[in-house]
């Protein structure tokens, strides 16, 4: 069996470029190219990458309950007369492990604005507080800011 693994993985084209391919934005694209998977709310890789548009809430909430191994939720808030989604997704079941992201309702369409990568082995979760001029996103047990949104954030 090993040999067989070792036969496939030397089959691989291998590239010397550290860079991603022209015409890549490095994020959900590259990888569905790479896996020749389409874009759909059925499938989603679990993945530390961020889905940057969605066209419903309901989709936006089904990858992030569903595209990491610990899973995920998002939910609605309205913050400056504006509406913004909060997707929380875990990537482990055993350990506390958490991103963040932000998206805005856009003309119907739900964007990205902003994202906090994955934080592993942390002692609690991560919460939000909600001033009138921003939201920070920190952890339970400290007030140090892992996140800050703010109206420049906005579109």
């Amino acid at each position: 069996m090993r040999l067989l693994l070792v036969l496939l993985f030397s089959l691989l084209p291998v590239s010397s470029r550290a860079e991603p391919c022209e015409g890549f934005n490095n994020t959900m694209e590259a990888l569905e190219v790479a896996m020749a998977e389409p874009k759909t709310s059925e499938a989603f890789p679990a993945t530390a990458f961020f889905v940057e548009e969605f066209s419903s809430f309901d989709e936006l909430k089904k990858w992030a309950h569903g595209s990491t191994w610990g899973g995920g939720n998002a939910e609605q808030i309205d913050f400056q007369g504006h509406k913004l989604a909060l997707a929380f997704r875990s990537y482990t079941s055993g350990v506390i492990s958490s991103d963040i992201a932000v998206y805005q309702q856009v003309e119907g369409k739900w964007v990205l604005i902003k994202t906090h990568p994955p934080v592993m082995q942390m002692q609690s979760r991560i919460v939000r507080k909600v001033f009138d001029d921003k939201i920070i996103f920190h952890s339970e047990n400290s007030d140090e800011a892992l996140l800050v949104l703010t109206a420049k954030d906005l579109q």
